[in-house]
């Protein structure tokens, strides 16, 4: 669907086009309301994170479900069968969509998605930084709506979003580590 011709999609969607900076803000806010559910371990990293720059606004903008959490992913076995709550749906960077994979699967479903899609290193980077910031409103979400299992999920993928792994190509594509990491 992220090959879709523009063109054809503008005016019937919405353009979500607000800035990385927008985005770390809204990282910045959410986890100032669960900071204290984050382990004090991951605290350090994380703070480093919300204090980068974050990466360059270079993409286009196309077809997203902009809300590819696994929860949203229907499976028979290993085999993709569905996506469900497409609400969401808007002209965005590709990476929002691939983010929530790394930040729901990890590192080694994310490189094996990444290469499949063709992401270059500054996809990758702009996924794992949108993979980092969302999942501070996911930690929110399971709070608030009582859904521990969103709370759970979310902390489990702490050491593979701020931790800088081995897996280094995987998440990011060759070369040396993004600013922050």
């Amino acid at each position: 669907m992220h090959r879709l011709p523009f063109d054809a999609l503008a005016g019937l969607l919405d353009c979500e086009d607000d800035p990385h900076t927008s985005w770390l803000s809204w990282a910045r806010d959410d986890y100032a309301l669960v900071r204290e559910h984050v382990p004090p371990q991951w605290r350090g990293a994380v703070e480093k994170f919300l204090a980068t720059q974050p990466p360059p606004d270079t993409s286009t903008r196309v077809l997203c479900h902009h809300d590819l959490g696994i929860e949203h992913v229907l499976v028979d076995g290993e085999t993709v069968v569905g996506i469900i709550d497409w609400g969401d749906t808007a002209l965005a960077d590709p990476a929002r969509d691939l983010a929530r994979i790394f930040r729901d699967l990890g590192p080694d479903v994310f490189g094996d998605l990444a290469t499949a899609y063709g992401a270059d290193s500054a996809l990758r980077a702009r996924a794992r930084f949108h993979g980092r910031c969302t999942v501070f409103e996911e930690i929110a979400f399971g709070l608030e709506s009582r859904r521990q299992i969103y709370v759970d999920k979310s902390l489990s993928a702490l050491p593979w979003l701020f931790a800088w792994r081995t897996s280094r190509a995987l998440m990011c594509g060759p070369g040396p580590p993004p600013s922050g990491h």
